[in-house]
């Protein structure tokens, strides 16, 4: 079984969080991403995450991190990728960006 349990992808500020499927229910996944993120959802006013916000995506390990992040991480780097890629593993996903108050939703 894979070395990854669970991280943060960024991507331009805003961040998901993945969990390893095969090590993870969804429902642990919610509740350590609510642990490991509680300053994130907290400042930044994400409502309530819950089972159904999650994703099923794939990642693997790519010793040549795909372009675009080569720089960044030269030594490689988890990315996500097909499910027929070979080494990929299933993940969680919580877009935290996608679970924001919108100002609509703030003022109510």
């Amino acid at each position: 079984m894979s070395k990854f349990d669970f991280m943060n992808f960024e991507n331009d500020g805003l961040f998901e969080f993945i969990a390893h499927a095969k090590k993870y229910t969804k429902e642990e996944a919610v509740a350590v991403c609510k642990s490991e993120n509680e300053d994130v959802i907290k400042n930044n006013e994400v409502r309530e995450i819950t089972a159904e916000d999650i994703q099923e995506r794939f990642v693997r390990f790519f010793i040549h991190a795909p372009e675009g992040l080569n720089q960044e991480f030269p030594d490689g780097c988890y990315s996500y990728c097909s499910k027929f890629n070979k080494g990929c593993f299933p993940v969680w996903v919580i877009d935290l960006a996608a679970l924001y108050f919108t100002q609509q939703e703030v003022d109510k």
